[in-house]
């Protein structure tokens, strides 16, 4: 009965724990809030439809993929960014699915778009998710042209 007792209550911690460690696998992105509804986080992976894919963790978002464009790509080769530079900061929640923060971006000369002369300044934006939590679009101040969508990576 000793043995039993033993392995019965081994088994139990083993399912507490494995079940914890799905629950945070699955719903790490929603959290309840004061009121009993859900909120979104932006933290995560996320990816631009052939394009970037960021690292969303808190108020920062860095690149851990960038772009195969030719400026991208001209931007990495003469140093203007690599993986693990910032494109958000400043993130801060508006709301239940908005986002208020600062995005950078590569420059280009208009007579040769595929050569990067460097990084713009940082300019405001606003984030909206949508209401699934699995895509988001960033926006200029006053724009209703989202500057880009990303998609949550699974």
């Amino acid at each position: 009965m000793k043995n039993f007792t033993k392995h019965a209550f081994t088994a139990l911690v083993a399912v507490i724990v494995f079940g914890f460690m799905a629950l945070s696998l699955t719903g790490c992105d929603m959290n309840p809030d004061d009121n009993g509804g859900t909120t979104h986080s932006l933290d995560g992976f996320w990816e631009a439809q052939g394009s970037h894919v960021i690292n969303i963790n808190g108020s920062t978002g860095v690149y851990t993929t960038i772009s195969p464009s030719a400026v991208w790509q001209s931007a990495v080769s003469q140093g203007f960014v690599k993986a693990g530079d910032q494109i958000f900061r400043n993130l801060t929640s508006t709301g239940n699915l908005t986002w208020s923060g600062e995005v950078r971006g590569v420059t280009w000369n208009p007579s040769d778009p595929n050569i990067a002369t460097g990084m713009t300044n940082w300019s405001n934006i606003t984030i909206t998710l949508n209401a699934n939590g699995l895509t988001f679009q960033d926006f200029a101040p006053g724009s209703t042209t989202p500057i880009g969508t990303w998609t949550k990576r699974q």
